[in-house]
């Protein structure tokens, strides 16, 4: 058995395509701003005095958790065992 050579290998077969891809961002990013609103506007009465707090973990864990989907979106492929 001959070893393979690296130009004979056929490339990996494609993921699913970048449009579909996108589209499921878009939904995703949709869904994390809906759940980011019903959490911005439900009332906590016991922590009023902290909200501005409150509002700024809202935010932060909205961009992370955006940042996460476009990631796994652009590169999970990538790494796909």
């Amino acid at each position: 058995m001959s070893p393979k050579n690296a130009s004979s290998e056929e490339p990996p077969e494609p993921g699913r395509p970048l449009g579909g891809r996108l589209l499921v961002l878009a939904f995703r990013w949709v869904v994390i701003g809906v759940a980011a609103r019903l959490a911005y506007e439900v009332p906590l009465p016991l922590i009023e005095g902290w909200l501005p707090l409150k509002d700024a973990l809202i935010v932060a864990v909205a961009v992370v958790w955006m940042g996460k989907a476009l990631f796994d979106t652009l590169f999970y492929d990538h790494y796909r065992p």
